[in-house]
């Protein structure tokens, strides 16, 4: 399945009016003027785009909105592209705490939308998952976290 992710990220929150503060507003005005436009899949419910890491690639990421920070890396990716463990930290679930490594990759571009400098988690996210639903990393809402993300199902092939 593909359709398109528009992601009107050039709106900062601060340049929005009150009287276009209402969702429904804001999604209809970024589909006419997005910013980016990327197809996507829906695997078991979860959206799969692709992107390219330190101008390698492209790789497939699962956009997750409800994910803290900026994305994840999966081991995978990693090991792939040769990239070092540059600390560790803690993360917690809302039940158990883990403790993670972290990296840093120069730059993650989503259909010419890039970040760079990014300090994510890595873990092995994919060795469990079927390879349809296989991922190589993670982008979460702080990659979207200046703009609007507006998810068009109904664009969907």
């Amino acid at each position: 399945m593909a359709a398109a992710v528009a992601a009107s990220l050039v709106t900062p929150a601060s340049a929005i009016k009150p009287e276009d503060s209402k969702a429904c507003a804001l999604a209809r005005r970024a589909a006419t003027g997005a910013a980016l436009s990327v197809p996507f899949r829906v695997v078991d419910g979860c959206i799969y785009v692709t992107a390219k890491v330190d101008d390698k690639g492209p790789f497939v990421f699962a956009v997750d909105t409800g994910a803290s920070g900026i994305g994840r890396a999966d081991a995978g990716l990693v090991a792939t592209l040769g990239i070092p463990v540059t600390g560790s930290g803690h993360t917690s679930d809302g039940v158990a705490t883990a403790e993670i490594k972290t990296v840093r990759l120069r730059s993650v571009d989503l259909g010419g939308f890039v970040r760079r400098d990014l300090e994510v988690a890595t873990r092995d996210y994919s060795s469990k998952l079927t390879p349809e639903a296989a991922f190589s990393g993670i982008l979460g809402r702080e990659f979207f976290g200046d703009g609007l993300l507006v998810i068009d199902y109904p664009a969907a092939d």
